[in-house]
């Protein structure tokens, strides 16, 4: 049990960092004056979720 927990926690990580990406790359392409908010809230979430974990 605790082996498949560990490995849905890497799983869990990879998605989040791949997503963090999507995130960084989607707001460069969009650019503008959304650019400053989008980069500044969105690590945080992911951050605070990869801390609980």
């Amino acid at each position: 049990m605790g082996r498949f927990l560990l490995s849905l926690r890497s799983i869990v990580g990879i998605v989040l960092s791949n997503l963090e990406g999507l995130i960084k790359m989607t707001v460069s392409k969009s650019g503008g004056g959304n650019q400053e908010k989008k980069n500044r809230y969105a690590p945080s979430p992911i951050a605070l979720l990869y801390s609980r974990k």
